[in-house]
């Protein structure tokens, strides 16, 4: 009976049909090696692929929820062997930030969207937070976790340079490689790749995280294979980053490469070359190198409509976005809006401020509606949505999360250099998503949250080693 169900059901939906039988694999595999749970839920997470199956396959989306929830199988291997369950001051912080999120939902105007964030934040915060530090417990199941990540920006960077290589962008591989919707709409030449979320901006995001885990590895590893494999990850994320023409990230790069110097993990010299290399590649690339130097235009963002022809509009809506969100804070400090729905407020704090205002959506399904806009900055946004009281938490978790990984690098440098760089890798993916994040409301959280179980779990591991370290010198 089922292999007659999995036959029809290959005749009428074969991509949902492998979907099906993967699954089905997956958990297989899951029950017999529990171990396996952790590097797969990490590769499904981060490539999208619950939310590819979902959008591009019709998959169910209760099944994409599940994902998260591989976890348990290791978690409860640990709790069986006696391991005690980690609750650390993020998990915490995490957890009264769902509260505000929840106390912030008493003046939203749409209910259902506030609902749905605290759900969100929920499943893709506290709970994958809880399961990932939690199944994270040694050295090794960290740098697998990081070869995981690095593993899964290396395909869907080669997904978008073949896209770009042989000019199919009408063909999204299997919901991998999409473009943004700018250029099929017809009001760019330019076909900004998107991967698998579909916005060439946040892709750019999480892409430009992972480098700094692959330029760590390639020094760091012992095995040649894997320092030429890091090396030349560290190469299609560059080039896949490029292909999506994102200002924030080229911005996010040069910062990081200036904190791979001051950390030491890059040479000076190196970085110089590195820095002259891709000023050549920008120059070299008219679109790219227009969108770049558009950023020194952003003197222009405030000037009134109208006024200055050749202010980039993008960079000036973003400026009223960004400015009306400050607004809509200024007026519902303590709790905010509600979760996500300061855009349901956009057009009443953007009238206010005057300039590069979205009064209709041009193009699309909902053309002639009015928008709803984006905060595009993620302090700004969450301030405007969840108020003081939010925002405090939410950078609470953030410094939290960063600062113990300083702590963990500088005092492992000498003890164990190999727990220092993971924990300098972290810190610095971190750093990255925050700088795109200046241009970015904070959206496709789930990786955010994922890099800061990864951070916590990361010090968790460290302290416990640098604890046996000193023990071990105290019986000597």
């Amino acid at each position: 009976m089922f292999s007659l169900g999995l036959g029809a059901l290959a005749v009428l939906k074969p991509l949902f049909a492998v979907v099906a039988v993967a699954g089905a694999a997956v958990a297989i595999a899951v029950l017999l090696r529990p171990e396996l749970a952790t590097p797969l839920t990490l590769f499904l997470v981060y490539a999208s692929v619950p939310a590819v199956a979902i959008n591009s396959q019709g998959v169910p989306q209760a099944v994409g929820a599940v994902i998260p929830f591989l976890l348990v199988l290791p978690m409860a291997y640990y709790l069986w062997r006696g391991e005690s369950i980690v609750f650390d001051r993020n998990l915490a912080l995490l957890l009264l930030l769902m509260g505000a999120a929840v106390a912030s939902s008493v003046n939203a105007l749409d209910q259902s969207a506030a609902f749905e964030s605290v759900l969100t934040l929920a499943l893709e915060g506290v709970i994958t937070y809880v399961l990932v530090v939690n199944v994270i417990r040694t050295k090794e199941s960290i740098r697998i976790a990081i070869w995981t990540l690095i593993s899964v920006g290396a395909i869907l960077a080669t997904f978008s340079v073949v896209q770009a290589v042989t000019g199919t962008y009408s063909q999204p591989y299997g919901g991998f490689a999409l473009v943004g919707a700018d250029f099929f709409r017809g009001l760019t030449d330019t076909p900004r790749l998107a991967g698998p979320l579909g916005d060439p901006n946040y892709y750019a995001q999480i892409m430009a995280a992972l480098l700094p885990l692959a330029i760590l590895r390639i020094k760091a590893e012992k095995s040649p294979s894997l320092r030429l494999f890091a090396g030349a990850s560290a190469l299609l994320i560059l080039v896949a980053i490029a292909l999506t023409y994102s200002r924030g990230a080229v911005l996010a790069l040069v910062a990081v490469l200036v904190l791979l110097v001051v950390y030491r993990y890059v040479n000076l010299r190196y970085a110089l070359t590195a820095l002259l290399c891709a000023a050549v590649i920008v120059a070299a690339i008219p679109d790219l190198r227009e969108r770049v130097t558009s950023i020194s235009d952003v003197g222009s963002a405030t000037s009134v409509e109208g006024g200055d022809p050749d202010a980039d509009q993008s960079i000036r809506a973003r400026w009223t976005e960004t400015r009306a969100a400050a607004l809509a804070f200024s007026e519902n400090a303590l709790i905010g809006l509600g979760p996500q729905n300061f855009p349901l407020h956009y057009q009443e704090y953007a009238r206010r401020i005057g300039t590069g205002i979205h009064t209709r959506v041009r193009f699309g399904a909902t053309r002639g509606d009015i928008p709803q806009r984006e905060a595009h900055n993620l302090l700004v946004g969450i301030a405007a949505d969840l108020g003081l009281i939010g925002l405090v938490l939410f950078l609470a978790i953030l410094w939290t999360a960063m600062s113990r990984l300083a702590r963990l690098q500088r005092r492992a440098a000498r003890i164990d250099p190999e727990i220092a760089n993971y924990a300098g890798g972290f810190l610095l993916a971190l750093v990255t998503y925050l700088i795109t994040g200046v241009f970015l409301t904070l959206a496709f959280e789930r990786y955010l949250w994922l890099l800061v179980a990864l951070a916590s779990a990361t010090t968790v591991v460290g302290i416990r080693i640098l604890r046996l370290h000193a023990a071990a010198e105290t019986r000597a």
